[in-house]
């Protein structure tokens, strides 16, 4: 029974890891993107290849939008919706329901 209950947390535990690599990436890439755009736009930099041409004001935009759901998915999930919560959550409805049955 302790083994499976520590092979679920491994696993629990990986997961969170993955996403968080996940997210870091993004957050890399986006961060890249705009520093290029920028570059492009307000330097003299010869950025005008093929690639560099679809990074207008309209993408970053969007992407922006995007990567704000995403920071606020993470935080929410990460920090205010964690599994503490949900086992704290978990206790008080026991709780709740325990008193409930006593009076009846």
């Amino acid at each position: 029974m302790e083994t499976q209950e520590n092979n679920s947390t491994y696993a629990e535990a990986v997961s969170k890891v993955k996403s968080l690599k996940r997210f870091y990436i993004k957050i890399i890439v986006y961060c890249a993107a705009v520093i290029l755009y920028f570059l492009k736009n307000y330097t003299e930099a010869p950025l005008n290849f093929w690639p560099l041409n679809w990074l207008t004001e309209t993408v970053l935009l969007i992407w922006s939008f995007i990567m704000g759901l995403e920071v606020l998915d993470f935080v929410f999930k990460r920090y205010i919706f964690s599994s503490k919560w949900e086992e704290k959550k978990i206790k008080t409805l026991l709780n709740k329901e325990v008193k409930n049955q006593n009076w009846k």
